[in-house]
């Protein structure tokens, strides 16, 4: 696109001028514009002063390069995005601890003679995960007693 030639003050004048009874023909030739250029700076500064068009631009101004910086950080995030997702044994450590943990100590530590024996074997031991057994992440305190502290503390 082109770059203007006229300031704001310029179509703010073309714009008056036009208000005042010449026609959109003779301003057109007069200033060398087309009725196309007239007819768009109307629908954008029409009823406009100078200042308020200078106000305007500045707001466009800006409008613009935030635009821009928030196209920026679109492109970081997408980019941080991507690395994460590559990683995805990091993404959730708290879920890949959990695994390690129900693996190591139930897993491996029981030898299952059928399924309903493994289901019965999993279970106790998610019981006593969830019910009896202190976590780091609790302030050491199993889940059952911290979610009763976090209720007292809202009460």
């Amino acid at each position: 696109m082109k770059g203007t030639r006229h300031s704001e003050e310029q179509i703010i004048t073309i714009l008056k001028q036009g208000e005042a009874g010449l026609s959109t023909s003779d301003l057109c030739r007069q200033h060398n514009i087309t009725e196309q250029t007239y007819y768009r700076w109307k629908a954008k500064y029409g009823g406009m002063d100078s200042s308020e068009a200078k106000k305007l631009k500045q707001l466009e101004d800006e409008n613009r390069k935030l635009k821009h910086v928030v196209a920026e950080l679109t492109l970081d995030n997408r980019a941080l995005k991507d690395v994460v997702s590559k990683n995805k044994p990091v993404q959730n450590a708290y879920a890949e601890s959990f695994n390690g943990r129900l693996r190591d100590e139930c897993l491996n530590a029981n030898w299952f003679t059928s399924l309903r024996d493994a289901r019965r074997k999993i279970e106790s031991w998610r019981q006593d995960y969830n019910q009896q057994r202190p976590h780091s992440s609790l302030n050491y305190l199993p889940p059952l007693e911290f979610a009763r502290t976090l209720v007292e503390m809202r009460a």
